[in-house]
This record gives structure tokens, C-alpha cells and sequence, in this order.
């Protein structure tokens, strides 16, 4: 049986195991959590080395897929001590799944987006979603001041994000990773902030623990669009009153994985023992007949 195990920053209390099938082989795919320990997770790097199929970096990302591609020194830390398995961030796969998401959903489910505004935590990390977005002529709103740097700042132009990017990356490359991503019991922590934007917008866009961390007490007929959620996230969501939740990787036995899971989980299966390109990921994509998830909540 093939394995993949993605190690994440992020807290061990959304760990899981379970066994998939991907072009006629058996996956075995593991989700462990560090909760925020960096020193934890670079021992199990080090130690499942050889060890499994593939690994997946969760919490964090080695690079942003923008118009220009943007890496993180930190994470590349993380998994210094790796030489044989292949590792992967999810970032490749995002691109993948992500930029033509909301236009696949159109076709495929019919589904009417209605007023099309958007509210979109980080766009350095989902740019292609951005991008999907965009093309679908939506209004949107990036939180990407306020998420990563806690500025109250809202930002309404993409073309701004890439020029944020250029001027604070050289900076964030190097800081911890809590600067840039909630780990560990920060995850679990809930703030009604940005409450507002949340009010505002019918789609509320992006990385579900951000998502989640600012969430206020009502999303009635909001529709969201994320990833990484477990059967609990899908039921806390549809307490709030969300009408509509896409995730662009599909449900495996109640939950979405990151894509750092399911790119580990692909590479496994493809038998390659390094990195995919895009291109590649594409193929076998086509060759699951892969979808993604779309649920009516209420």
C-alpha cells in the first residue's frame, strides 16, 4: 500500500487517517499535527524520510502561486533535513483546482451565484481563486492585510496584492510562521472580527481556519468556498445558516483534506518519487474524473 503524510503546524486535534483508492492502488493518507511546534515537525520530517511515498508541508506553504512565484525561506526550513522522499505543499495542486473553480461549478451544477460579491481572506495564498473570481466579473474584497498582517485594511484590487507582495515578501519570507498562519491552539481560537466584511458579502472565500477564526454568529444564505474542513466544520456551518459550501478537493469519508493531502496522495499514486509539475497533476486529475465538493446546506 502506498503512503502519504502531510505533518502540519496546525493543531493535532484534526488528525486523521484514512484509505483511499487512486488509480487502482490503495492510499493510505495521514494528516499529523504539530500544534505550532516547528521543532516537532521538522523531527518528523526527518524521521518519515524514506519512510512513506510522500510527505505534505500542512500550515504553511513553500511558495505563493502569483504572477510571479514568491517562496518562503521558513519553510524550506522545516524540511531541510529531507533527501529521499518527495514533499509537497499543496501550492501546485491549488493552482490546479482553483483557477477555474467557480466557473466549473457554474457549468457542472448550475449553480446561480446570485449577487456576486466575495470576500476573500488571503489572495497571496489563493491567487488562482482570486483569479476565478475575478473572471466571473465578482466584486471582491482581500483580507490579506487583515489576516496576515491584523491591519484593519481592506483591499478591492488584485493588482494591489501583487505589489503588497513585492514590497512585504522579502520580510515575510523570513519571519516565524505564526506571523503568517494561525498554528496550533490558535486555530481553535474564535474572534468575531470583520464582521462586517462577512455581512457584506455573499461568498466568503478562502483558508477555512481563517474562515472559521473570525467567523461571526450568522452567515444566513452566504455561500462559502474553502477547503480542509471536517464533518464538524460542515455542521457548525450549516448551524450558521450558510446555504451553499464548495470545496475545490473532494469529500473523502465526511471530511476535505488540504491539498497538501491530496497532492501527496497523487504523487503517491502516480509512482513518481518527486514533485509533480501542474501539467502532470492535470492528467491524473482526468484520469480520477476528479470533482469537487458542492453541498446545499440549507
Amino acid at each position: 500500500m502506498k503512503k502519504a503524510l502531510s505533518i502540519s503546524l496546525g493543531s493535532s486535534k484534526r488528525d486523521h487517517t484514512t484509505v483511499i483508492k487512486l488509480l487502482d492502488q490503495e492510499i493510505e493518507l495521514s494528516r499529523f499535527g504539530t500544534d505550532g511546534d516547528v521543532k516537532k515537525a521538522k523531527e518528523l520530517f526527518r524521521y518519515y524520510d524514506g519512510k512513506v511515498d510522500c510527505l505534505g508541508l500542512g500550515g504553511m506553504t513553500f511558495k505563493f502561486c502569483m504572477e510571479k512565484e514568491r517562496y518562503l525561506r521558513s519553510a524550506f526550513r522545516i524540511v531541510k533535513d529531507v533527501k529521499q522522499t518527495p514533499v509537497v505543499d499543496g501550492a501546485n495542486l491549488k493552482r490546479t483546482l482553483e483557477g477555474n473553480l467557480l466557473q466549473y461549478v457554474k457549468k457542472e451544477f448550475n449553480l446561480d451565484f446570485g449577487e456576486k460579491t466575495c470576500f476573500l481572506n488571503s489572495a497571496v495564498d489563493r491567487y488562482s481563486l482570486a483569479t476565478s473570481f475575478q473572471k466571473e466579473g465578482f466584486e471582491i474584497t482581500f483580507g490579506d492585510f487583515m489576516f496576515i498582517l491584523g491591519l484593519p485594511f481592506p483591499v478591492k484590487k488584485l493588482r494591489k496584492i501583487e505589489i503588497l507582495a513585492a514590497v512585504l515578501m522579502p520580510l515575510l519570507s523570513i519571519a516565524p510562521v505564526s506571523w503568517l498562519y494561525p498554528t496550533g491552539k490558535k486555530q481553535e481560537k474564535s474572534q468575531n472580527k470583520y464582521a462586517n466584511h462577512y455581512a457584506e458579502n455573499h461568498f466568503i472565500a478562502g483558508d477555512f481556519l481563517y474562515i472559521k477564526q473570525y467567523m461571526p454568529p450568522e452567515l444566513k444564505g452566504k455561500i462559502i468556498v474553502t477547503n480542509t474542513t471536517t464533518a464538524e466544520d460542515v455542521e457548525t456551518l450549516r448551524k450558521v445558516g450558510v446555504s451553499y459550501f464548495i470545496t475545490s478537493t473532494p469529500v473523502l469519508e465526511g471530511r476535505s483534506f488540504g491539498t497538501n493531502v491530496f497532492e501527496a496522495a497523487l504523487v503517491a499514486a502516480s509512482g513518481e518519487k518527486r514533485v509533480l509539475e501542474t501539467c502532470e497533476l492535470e492528467e491524473l486529475l482526468k484520469k480520477i474524473n476528479y470533482k469537487p465538493r458542492v453541498e446545499k446546506l440549507n
